[in-house]
């Protein structure tokens, strides 16, 4: 029954290390892509 239990909460740990590592880089994509609009406006404008 323990090892169910382990077996368990390891999966939702992976899950949620998963669900965090998406965030994460959907996060950095927007952050990088942010930057880079601002420097194609800024590079514009001079």
């Amino acid at each position: 029954m323990k090892k169910v239990l382990l077996i368990n909460y390891e999966l939702k740990l992976l899950n949620t290390i998963r669900y965090y590592f998406i965030f994460y880089i959907l996060l950095l994509k927007l952050i990088l892509r942010s930057l880079y609009i601002e420097d194609y406006i800024i590079i514009k404008l001079n």
